[in-house]
């Protein structure tokens, strides 16, 4: 990536949105599928352990990207611990990226203290739903949710943890305790990452309630696909 071009607004990206998944079976690619296809938002799916490794010629050109946004259905893409993308794909990834100003969204992320966030610990939300309510930088963000009232998380594992002090992160979720379970993280680099610190799953309400605002985000707030009230 030729440095002159890093960070550039003007370069031309389509409107169509990259899901990454690890081998295809994690129930968050089903979650992002079954919201993509709702609105019609043209979008690719890689799956890393399915196709050849992802290179900066598969995400576009030096000057014409060809997603306007990146979706990984987990932090990792791992599969038995380790991860299905090599460091040389997570580096293309990142630079396309960063080139051209695109944002990634995280669908199961996890509170890695790398990126900011202090000590954490894992709730089974099945056998206790976790209510999480908007901050204002969420309200923005999730603008199809009832933010006025408390939502719920209900099914699989979430983890609850807080940013810490100056960390770059803006929190979008929170419970009653202030942990973050929804947050937008800022790179050196300038990337933006939107991590949900929950699991995914198409039959969960609430993948329905929150994916459809992470789909705007990830978009940059254009509105990829058709409107539809039912």
């Amino acid at each position: 990536v030729s440095a002159a071009l890093l960070g550039d607004a003007t370069l031309p990206v389509e409107a169509r949105l990259l899901v990454l998944a690890a081998n295809g079976s994690e129930p968050e690619l089903g979650a992002i599928r079954a919201a993509l296809d709702f609105r019609g938002v043209p979008y690719d799916v890689f799956v890393a352990t399915q196709q050849p490794a992802l290179t900066a010629s598969r995400l576009g050109t030096a000057t014409h990207g060809l997603y306007q946004g990146t979706i990984l259905t987990s932090a990792a893409l791992a599969v038995g611990g380790a991860s299905t993308l090599s460091a040389a794909e997570w580096a293309a990834l990142a630079d396309y990226e960063a080139t051209f100003l695109v944002r990634r969204a995280v669908l199961a992320a996890w509170p890695d203290p790398a990126l900011g966030f202090g000590s954490s610990s894992q709730r089974d939300t099945t056998a206790a739903p976790l209510a999480v309510t908007c901050t204002a930088a969420g309200a923005a963000v999730f603008r199809d949710v009832n933010c006025g009232a408390a939502q719920q998380l209900n099914g699989d594992v979430a983890y609850l943890a807080a940013p810490v002090a100056g960390a770059p992160l803006t929190p979008l979720l929170a419970d009653g305790a202030g942990h973050a379970l929804a947050a937008v993280h800022r790179g050196a680099d300038g990337r933006e990452s939107l991590l949900l610190l929950f699991r995914n799953d198409p039959n969960r309400l609430h993948s329905l309630l929150f994916l459809h605002g992470v789909l705007g985000w990830v978009a940059g707030g254009a509105y990829l696909g058709e409107r539809r009230i039912d």
